[in-house]
């Protein structure tokens, strides 16, 4: 009897261990593809961000990731990038954010992500498939190296190469560009120029971001990043690519006010028959014209 009384204690102890173990659960919360200039070469990239939340916060968490990236070629899946990483066991936070490698991309080629994250300790699973169609308009961009938008722009790091495509631009502007609108908003620009093909190309100049600080990571101990300003600079070949491009000004979740400049157009930096600068844009063509006549006279 005993014996018996012994084993039922036995089961039932299992049993609320394995309730303990399973208890905590997790759901996706978000799921997206981020196309952005690469910050080192200037060219087009994409990462794909997925988010995870606990139903509770765990004690420990350990997870393990696995990404593999394609790209759809005359119909074949070709491996861009295949990843894997085991992060070391920790306390627990409430969500994880697991991000793709950043792989580059071209106008209209069709990228597909699977990624699958494991919480190791709570025995936890989950995967997702990303299908992600590039648009026909691509940013490239300039990292304004230790620029957080409170002070004049200092572009003594910038690398040469940049610094003259900037500075062409400023002049080109200056001298063969008529400014026809300011303080417009970039809607307004598309509304008003998009319609006639023979305003194509057109270009937008933008810094969408303000360089502040912010917090990422649990609460208890959190990390800090400040997002130094990237200038990101859209051809759009044609009005076929205005609704991919719209798409992407939209993900940033803020307004863009400017200046619309008319003119020949042409294939340099930032060039187009209708130019679209965002305010701040001009005071980093200044400063590049500065920094460009300092180099000169060393």
């Amino acid at each position: 009897m005993r014996m018996k009384r012994s084993i039922a204690l036995a089961m039932l102890v299992f049993v609320g261990l394995s309730v303990l173990v399973s208890a905590v659960e997790w759901a996706e919360f978000q799921a997206f593809p981020a196309v952005a200039p690469d910050p080192f070469t200037g060219t087009p990239s994409l990462i794909f961000s997925l988010g995870l939340s606990y139903d509770e916060r765990p004690d420990q968490m350990h997870i393990r990731t696995s990404w593999e990236i394609y790209v759809v070629e005359d119909g074949e899946h070709v491996l861009l990038e295949s990843y894997a990483r085991t992060s070391p066991e920790m306390r627990g936070a409430e969500k994880v954010y697991p991000a793709s490698p950043r792989v580059s991309i071209e106008t209209g080629k069709r990228y597909l992500a699977t990624v699958v994250v494991e919480d190791l300790v709570n025995d936890l699973r989950h995967e997702h498939a990303f299908d992600f169609l590039a648009p026909l308009s691509l940013p490239l961009g300039i990292h304004l190296v230790g620029a957080d938008g409170s002070e004049a722009y200092d572009l003594t790091g910038l690398p040469d190469e940049e610094l003259e495509e900037l500075v062409l631009l400023h002049r080109l502007l200056a001298n063969d560009y008529d400014r026809v609108a300011e303080g417009v908003e970039i809607a307004t620009m598309l509304s008003d120029h998009s319609g006639d093909e023979e305003n194509y190309p057109m270009s937008a100049l933008l810094i969408p971001t303000d360089g502040l600080s912010s917090e990422v990571g649990p609460e208890d101990v959190p990390i800090t990043l400040t997002v130094a300003q990237i200038l990101f600079v859209y051809s759009i070949p044609s009005s076929d690519a205005v609704a991919g491009f719209e798409d992407q000004v939209a993900d940033f979740e803020r307004k863009f006010a400017g200046f619309v400049y008319v003119g020949p157009g042409g294939e340099g930096f930032g060039t187009g028959k209708v130019i679209f600068l965002h305010e701040p844009v001009w005071a980093v063509l200044e400063a590049a014209s500065a920094e460009h006549a300092r180099r000169r006279d060393e």
